[in-house]
């Protein structure tokens, strides 16, 4: 008897740390409430609550209009997922409110030029006829670049791939180039880069 009394306590034990060292979500145990995207153009709404009541959510855009509304009964909180792909760029708010106050929390969504502008970098360097030119992994997309002289000729062009490139124009007759990207909607960046 005082093993079996033993071998339940130990599984007691067990099972209360495994509870502890893997809790639901570590977002729920930081916040009371959170949004974050969770891929391009989804989002998670967590809200974690004590106790049973009704919460209101409210999804509204810019110009103060409410794009969404829903009351949800919780008891002890929820996970609510969000397509936002089809929503043109601005700045929106989820709003919360429960028995335990009023949450909000703006997000901004880019136009699809802005995203991938964004996860560009070229960095020239003074006096070398060089630049680099940086592409965040985050562009998951195929993107053209071309490289333009003073006349708007072309003189060089590739598909571009995540990394960093340093590209050496010292036989380029021009004092300057564009540089231009592209995806599949058309042009995302354009950067003027003096040699």
């Amino acid at each position: 008897m005082r093993k079996f009394v033993k071998t339940i306590a130990a599984l007691l034990i067990v099972i209360s740390a495994a509870h502890v060292a893997f809790p639901i979500d570590s977002t729920l145990m930081e916040a009371r409430f959170k949004v974050w995207e969770v891929e391009d153009g989804t989002y998670r709404l967590i809200y974690k609550n004590s106790g049973e009541q009704q919460i209101q959510i409210e999804f509204i855009d810019e110009n103060q209009q409410i794009l969404y509304s829903e009351l949800i009964h919780s008891e002890e909180g929820f996970i609510k997922p969000f397509d936002l792909n089809s929503l043109p760029a601005g700045t929106y708010t989820f709003k919360l409110t429960s028995d335990q106050g009023t949450y909000s929390e703006s997000i901004t969504i880019k136009t699809a030029s802005e995203k991938y502008s964004d996860l560009i970098s070229i960095k020239e360097f003074q006096d070398s006829k060089q630049f680099s030119l940086a592409l965040n992994q985050q562009a998951n997309t195929e993107l053209s670049m071309y490289i333009l002289d003073e006349a708007g000729n072309t003189i060089y062009e590739e598909q571009l791939s995540a990394g960093t490139k340093l590209y050496n124009l010292s036989q380029v007759a021009s004092n300057q180039v564009t540089v231009l990207v592209y995806n599949q909607d058309g042009m995302i960046k354009e950067s003027t880069v003096k040699l």
